[in-house]
């Protein structure tokens, strides 16, 4: 072979070589835009399942509330119902002894009207 064929040789070798190159470079390229949009997608959904996850800290923390302030009225509620069976108690034992004196009043007047 003669030195002009190998110089010839040697630059269609290093054309392939420079294509074979920039082949690996463009699939590179296009892997790492596979892989940034994926972090990216990555990146969205992790921000959305966070505020999904604040809301629903949010909406744990009004229920919480509310369940507190249920809580308190319902002990307000029993509190309240002893003491109006406290109060019903008394009202009967009034009534008990108005009954009684009622009955002593008529046992009185019937006396007096046989007597």
């Amino acid at each position: 072979m003669q030195i002009k064929e190998l110089e010839e040789l040697i630059k269609a070798k290093e054309v392939e070589y420079n294509a074979a190159i920039a082949k690996m470079k463009q699939n590179m390229q296009l892997e790492y835009d596979k892989i940034k949009l994926s972090e990216d997608k990555c990146k969205e959904t992790i921000a959305e399942l966070e505020k999904q996850v604040n809301n629903k800290s949010d909406e744990i923390k009004k229920l919480a509330k509310e369940g507190a302030q249920l809580h308190k009225a319902i002990k307000e509620k029993e509190g309240e119902i002893v003491r109006l069976k406290e109060e019903a108690k008394e009202v009967r034992k009034e009534m008990a002894r108005e009954d009684i004196a009622l009955l002593s009043l008529i046992h009185i007047c019937r006396c007096r009207r046989r007597g």
